[in-house]
């Protein structure tokens, strides 16, 4: 029997993304957090109510973790040691105190993501997450004064996974926004997030403090906060990358691709070298580690 995608061109409704460049305002954050508490309800009521259904969803296994253990000479870790230098060097070279924070756990950025991405340490926790989100994989449609978003889409779910909820969060967060941003209103992101999450469940007939309590959440938020930092270390290089300036995706892959099957773990990242993203990358790395070490993720 044949299968057939029908997909939607939601440019016809007047969605358009976001900028990726840019760090989102508060208003397109608090509207993806809502949608998160929302996608994350639905996982948190069919493992309560309808068990037997939700069990094939528990093999919903983390795509990155998968590649990595494709990766036999390791290659990945050396390279993501090289990403975590990268990172570092953003800090002021005096700046000792973040700068030996980052380098402890330089050579195991791997295993740390392994750990984020652990899916018993995540239960009974866990939920169905889109896995991969960040500006391009959003799409929002205005209010008439054409700035302010008033609902929002979620694409390209290929990597979702069964996980903690706490890493959709903190996979935007480092991504997408900003320090100034974050200074005066992350702890109010999160809320959002939190009571989304309980309003739902709750029209689905739960009840969020039975089944992730605001102290379950915190502690999720602790053990697998530094995710969104790691993630941020590959993500951003790209982010900070101007369009007309990014280089052929497929062939940029390939060629990664192909070093890493070679063991070849010195590879130049083509992305973020050119000054105007060199520059953009510095400012958001350096206030990403800041605050990961801040909200105690690392």
């Amino acid at each position: 029997m044949e299968s057939v995608i029908i997909m939607e061109d939601l440019r016809l409704q007047a969605f358009r993304m976001w900028d990726k460049s840019n760090p989102v305002d508060f208003e397109h954050a608090r509207l993806l957090m809502i949608t998160l508490g929302r996608l994350h309800a639905l996982s948190f009521a069919m493992k309560d109510q309808q068990p037997e259904e939700f069990a094939p969803c528990r093999e919903f296994s983390d795509p990155l973790t998968k590649m990595l253990a494709l990766d036999p000479k390791a290659t990945f870790k050396k390279t993501m040691a090289g990403m975590c230098r990268r990172a570092i060097d953003t800090l002021d070279k005096n700046d000792t105190f973040r700068r030996e924070k980052l380098e402890q756990i330089q050579d195991r950025c791997v295993e740390e993501i392994e750990a984020a991405c652990d899916v018993e340490a995540a239960e009974p926790y866990a939920v169905i997450g889109h896995g991969d989100c960040w500006s391009n994989n959003m799409m929002f449609q205005y209010q008439e004064d054409d700035k302010t978003p008033k609902t929002i889409k979620l694409i390209d779910w290929q990597l979702s996974r069964y996980g903690s909820p706490v890493l959709d969060l903190v996979y935007f967060i480092f991504n997408c926004t900003d320090e100034e941003l974050r200074s005066h209103s992350y702890q109010r992101l999160l809320s959002i997030y939190y009571n989304s999450l309980s309003e739902h469940l709750r029209n689905l007939g739960g009840n969020v403090e039975r089944q992730f309590p605001r102290s379950a959440f915190r502690d999720q938020l602790k053990q697998f906060g530094r995710y969104g930092l790691l993630m941020s270390m590959m993500v951003l290089p790209i982010i900070c990358t101007p369009n007309d300036e990014l280089p052929d995706t497929d062939e940029a892959m390939e060629g990664f691709m192909n070093e890493m099957n070679n063991g070849n773990s010195d590879i130049e990242l083509v992305y973020g070298t050119t000054e105007k993203a060199a520059i953009r990358y510095k400012k958001r790395m350096s206030a990403n580690i800041r605050d990961a070490i801040r909200f105690g993720y690392i």
